[in-house]
């Protein structure tokens, strides 16, 4: 649970810890999965080229990458993480 957070230096490959558990979502015939990666610690860090497995993201339909903002807070689909 205590585990050190990533600081990423250069260009890297990288798989990110999970940032929360995942959770799914139903629309009609259409369900959603959300999941929540911490890339690291520092601001100004650029994201590029994801991937599933060796699969570009832009290969499977209906992906939506969804980022933090500058203050560090989630989109609004993900409510407080403190909330029960």
């Amino acid at each position: 649970v205590f585990a050190p957070m990533p600081l990423v230096i250069g260009q890297r490959r990288f798989v990110p810890d999970a940032g929360g558990n995942p959770f799914t979502e139903f629309a009609g015939q259409d369900q959603y999965l959300y999941q929540v990666y911490h890339f690291g610690l520092q601001p100004d860090l650029q994201l590029s080229d994801f991937r599933i497995g060796d699969t570009p993201i832009g290969n499977y339909q209906g992906v939506e990458v969804m980022h933090a903002g500058q203050d560090g807070r989630l989109p609004p689909v993900f409510a407080n993480v403190n909330t029960e």
